[in-house]
């Protein structure tokens, strides 16, 4: 959590705002206004100070690092293409490329930059502003003659923009559709305007609007039309899509007035949230609400307080020569005491020692049965096989039992070396190899006609592509089996098997006996009332099919 003080002195009209910053939250606390001769300058900017000190005491407003707003005439706006280069070159490139274009020498202005997106095979997009030194140079002496420090010096179209992205992000206002489509974005001053122009995220156009395009609508209309015009000329395939107002939405306000004569949604949103609005234009304190945005959505913006300079490269090898002599200075100081406790004290300490060596070997032999049995039962449960799930799907892929039929299944539980387990004491299984827990031996017999065995071994395949299952190929001979001789084929399969979860067994089946007479099922003989024995039978229908139930 972080408190600030964001000030716009840009009129004769001083504007003072204070709020906490808390993650991407801002609170909004007091603001403050009066009025000077002239707008903050080389001259009186000392004064201003002074006096900014004490109204902050006697609003009961205490310091913090103070943010500044600057109008869009005090500053000059390119775009610019640069090569792809290594970070710590960029700024001075980007500086290069600007004299080239900007009017003012380099020595009267500073520069700073936002990278529009990431560099591509072309180069990179940049945004570049400047602003004149002795602007800066006046904040400065405003700063410290309030006592204050000087934390930004932002362009009024960021922190406006800022603002606005807040205002959407919080659905206090819609957002455009689609996302990234141009909108505009309209702010009243006491004695001034901005409008800018969004595309994509990035202030594609920025224009202040003049005292005579305030004095009414259809002035004010005039100034829009003619800005999104402008924007169209350039852009003809995707024009302005909504503009957006920074004052409140209240009946009959300007947004109805503009939406009746504008062909384009018009959105109006409250900057100052959860504190009263100050006399005049309603959006007054707009840039000043969005300079604490800015600091809450931490992206890259301009601040000509500390813009971005050259770097040299980092030299690994200071930083590592840096760690080495730290970690040499507090290893002597480590063992020099080290060394020193145990002259002073060496009885006490061998002492001292041997004791807590002695129960934590008395520890280790108690708790070794603990985990020993605790391995025995992980390694067993790691690899156990839900063997009545498995004969369950077996008999489920075996529908047909007239032209195939199974002999016998070995069921054999392995270890992670391949051998048979007589135990559950093994050592648990290696996890970076795919190993098998167990497999089944299937041996049986089919007709001459091979289908259902086919199918039988496509059933098998379909779930090859789990990580718990694989089919080996099959062995087949002529059947010996002479109670068999209806199956002329002896085929043998061998599945490896893996722990499965209860929920990947997804087979069922219905099972139907074969049409028969009714038999009975012998009882044991029971006494009658005379004490005579005799037999009971228990009636079995044979007819009615039954469903197979999952163990």
């Amino acid at each position: 959590m972080a408190r600030f003080l964001a000030l716009d002195g840009d009129t004769n009209l001083i504007q003072v705002l204070s709020a906490t910053v808390k993650g991407d939250a801002v609170r909004l606390d007091k603001s403050l206004a009066w009025e000077e001769e002239n707008a903050v300058n080389s001259t009186n900017a000392a004064a201003i100070g002074g006096r900014l000190r004490e109204q902050l005491k006697s609003a009961g407003i205490a310091p913090a690092p103070l943010l500044i707003s600057v109008g869009r005439d005090r500053v000059i706006l390119k775009e610019i293409r640069i090569p792809a280069v290594a970070e710590h070159e960029e700024p001075g490139l980007v500086r290069f490329q600007a004299m080239k274009e900007f009017t003012d020498g380099g020595d009267e202005v500073v520069l700073d930059y936002v990278p529009l997106g990431p560099a591509g095979p072309d180069g990179r997009r940049v945004q570049v502003m400047s602003v004149r030194k002795e602007v800066l140079k006046a904040f400065r002496a405003l700063g410290e003659a309030a006592g204050l420090k000087v934390a930004a010096v932002t362009p009024r179209p960021f922190a406006l923009f800022a603002g606005l992205k807040q205002a959407i992000r919080t659905n206090v206002v819609p957002s455009p559709e689609p996302a990234d489509a141009p909108i505009g974005l309209l702010v009243r001053g006491p004695k001034w305007g901005e409008f800018a122009i969004v595309r994509g995220g990035v202030l594609a156009m920025t224009r202040s609007v003049a005292g005579p395009a305030l004095s009414s609508d259809q002035a004010l209309l005039g100034e829009i039309r003619r800005n999104t015009a402008l924007y169209a000329n350039q852009n003809s395939d995707n024009p302005v899509r909504a503009l957006y107002l920074a004052e409140p939405d209240t009946p009959g306000g300007l947004r109805d007035r503009l939406q009746d004569s504008l062909a384009i949604p018009v959105h109006a949103y409250e900057p100052l949230v959860g504190i009263p609005s100050p006399d005049g234009p309603p959006g007054t304190l707009a840039g000043l609400a969005g300079l604490f945005a800015q600091q809450a959505s931490r992206e890259p913006t301009i601040n000509f307080a500390h813009p971005r300079e050259p770097k040299p490269p980092r030299d690994p090898n200071k930083r590592l020569l840096g760690m080495t002599a730290a970690a040499v200075g507090l290893a002597f100081v480590v063992f020099g005491g080290l060394a020193y406790a145990r002259v002073s004290s060496k009885q006490a300490e061998v002492t001292k020692l041997q004791k807590k060596l002695n129960d934590s070997k008395a520890m280790l032999v108690d708790l070794k049965p603990d985990e020993e049995r605790i391995r025995a039962f992980d390694s067993w449960t790691a690899t156990n096989v839900n063997w009545l799930d498995e004969l369950y799907d077996m008999t489920a892929r075996l529908p047909d039992t007239t032209n195939i039929r199974m002999i016998s299944i070995t069921m054999t539980t392995k270890d992670d070396h391949g051998a048979s387990l007589t135990t559950p004491g093994f050592v648990q299984p290696n996890a970076n190899k795919k190993e098998f827990a167990g497999s089944m031996l299937l041996r049986g017999l089919y007709s001459a006609d091979p289908v259902p065995k086919e199918r039988f071994e496509l059933s098998m395949s379909e779930d090859v592509s789990l990580p718990y299952f694989d089919v080996n190929p099959t062995a087949i001979k002529a059947n010996t089996v002479l109670d068999q001789l209806h199956f002329v084929q002896d085929f043998t399969i061998k599945v490896d098997l893996s722990r499965r979860p209860p929920e990947k067994y997804t087979r069922s089946f219905t099972a139907k006996p074969p049409n028969r007479p009714s038999l009975e099922r012998a009882a044991a003989p029971i006494a009658d009332d005379g004490g005579n024995q005799k037999s009971g039978a228990i009636p079995f229908d044979a007819g009615a099919p039954r469903e197979g139930v999952r163990p």
